[in-house]
């Protein structure tokens, strides 16, 4: 349902989206591309201080850390949900379960 959602939405009534309406739309949005990465913007950047963004890319670290921590804890702890670390038994059902191939 979901996706069928999406594929109408992407493929309903193309014709009339924005990027196919004109034929000169893609292509000029493309060479305005290429002309500020290339000419523009270099340009207005010449005499201008770069930015230092230290501090800012300390603060971006640490959150991506701190993200990186805690999925890998609600993964890890997902997946020894109900794994023991002592011996079970060969009969016990959480061994047969956490060892039945489906």
């Amino acid at each position: 349902m979901f996706l069928n959602s999406i594929s109408d939405f992407l493929l309903k009534d193309v014709e009339n989206k924005l990027l196919f309406k004109n034929d000169y739309m893609l292509p000029s949005i493309i060479i305005g591309y290429i002309l500020f990465a290339t000419w523009i913007g270099p340009s207005l950047m010449d005499t201008r201080k770069p930015f230092t963004l230290r501090k800012v890319m300390m603060a971006y670290n640490f959150f991506e850390v701190g993200v990186n921590v805690y999925l890998f804890q609600w993964i890890f702890s997902a997946l020894i949900k109900n794994r023991h670390v002592h011996c079970l038994p060969h009969d016990d059902p959480i061994y047969l379960s956490a060892y039945q191939v489906k």
